[in-house]
């Protein structure tokens, strides 16, 4: 017992995890998140994205996105489907 405070297993691991996490900080504020973005191509979709792009707000958030432009709903669902993509965005579909 040291200050009234005991020292177990128990506080022995938070205090470690904690201090893990803490000297882990830097490094994951280096690191970008990376995601991969389904589309379709109609005027609207590629506005937005445009938009979103010259606003800087990926980058604003530490995302780097690899875009993919498909021609239907069809396509866009089954790479969503497949896990080829993570997420659609302007599409209509969320």
């Amino acid at each position: 017992m040291t200050n009234g405070h005991r020292i177990d297993r128990r506080n022995l691991t938070f205090g470690t995890l904690a201090a893990a996490a803490v000297a882990a900080l830097p490094a994951l504020a280096e690191e970008k998140l990376k995601i991969k973005i389904v589309n379709t191509q109609g005027n609207s979709t590629m506005t937005l994205q445009e938009l979103m792009r010259r606003k800087g707000y990926l980058q604003e958030f530490g995302v780097e996105a690899q875009i993919t432009y498909v021609s239907d709903g069809s396509k866009l669902m089954g790479s969503l489907l497949s896990g080829e993509n993570d997420i659609c965005m302007f599409s209509g579909f969320g």
